[in-house]
């Protein structure tokens, strides 16, 4: 395996942990009450799944132009998936942790009340105990809980799994369709921002409101925190169970991409 693509795979770890880890968000906005600040913490990840996007389809690209003659790669782009797949995984066990540090973090956040100056203060007072206190493994019994619950969305979950398929599709079918119309490959791989687009229409249309709805509730103590927690659960599995659910569109979506390059 080249370098490249090695850091594709870690790129691709990346920024699958970090879309996960922000249901840490909206139970961490829950304890402290201040969803907004916690979601302004968490944009700093955000921009670094976006750059680490950026670089993993750059160098994804190049990869599949420099094997363009061999006709298909498809165990690297499932073992893609499967990186995926392990990201969201290692992402839902760090949920409990996560929201503990971004719970400090906004306490910390409206005493500096600046970014920058929390920054500075953290770098210098940070240490492995503060860390280790906040390291907490995900309850088993939040998850058997689940099949007790009633009235769980498992539509709205089911919805919001197979956008998650979508978007981590999205990138690797537009170019691994390259493969199916060389000639095109330039016009499929841009094709990535539509299947992305539709996927995003949906959460924004559907899920993310209900998700909105359901986080103030708790905030104002209309719904328990237990039922909330256990529809966040619900979603990270959705979330999780939409990168496998991509191994079967893989193709697919990249047979459909060709063939719309062909006649676009």
């Amino acid at each position: 395996m080249s370098v490249q693509l090695a850091l594709v795979f870690f790129l691709t770890i990346v920024v699958n942990l970090i879309a996960t880890l922000f249901f840490s968000v909206r139970i961490a906005g829950v304890r402290t009450g201040r969803l907004s600040s916690a979601v302004a913490l968490f944009n700093m990840l955000v921009l670094l799944m976006r750059l680490s996007t950026s670089f993993q389809a750059l160098l994804l690209a190049k990869h599949i132009e420099r094997n363009l003659h061999t006709g298909g790669d498809e165990l690297t782009f499932r073992m893609l998936l499967l990186a995926a797949t392990f990201g969201s995984v290692i992402g839902a066990l760090c949920v409990p942790t996560g929201q503990r540090l971004i719970s400090r973090a906004v306490a910390g956040l409206g005493f500096h009340r600046s970014l920058p100056r929390l920054l500075r203060y953290t770098v210098k007072a940070i240490r492995v105990d503060h860390v280790r206190d906040a390291l907490r493994w995900p309850s088993m019994h939040n998850v058997t809980q689940l099949r007790e619950s009633r009235d769980l969305p498992l539509g709205m979950a089911a919805l919001y799994g197979f956008a998650n398929a979508l978007l981590t599709i999205g990138l690797f079918s537009s170019l691994y369709a390259g493969y199916y119309a060389p000639q095109f490959r330039m016009t499929a791989s841009n094709m990535s921002l539509l299947i992305n687009g539709a996927a995003t229409i949906i959460v924004l249309l559907f899920t993310d409101p209900f998700l909105g709805v359901i986080t103030d509730d708790a905030i104002e103590g209309k719904m328990s925190e237990g039922y909330f927690r256990r529809c966040i659960i619900l979603f990270v599995l959705a979330h999780v169970a939409g990168t496998l659910v991509a191994q079967l569109l893989l193709l697919p979506g990249a047979r459909l991409i060709a063939l719309i390059a062909r006649y676009v």
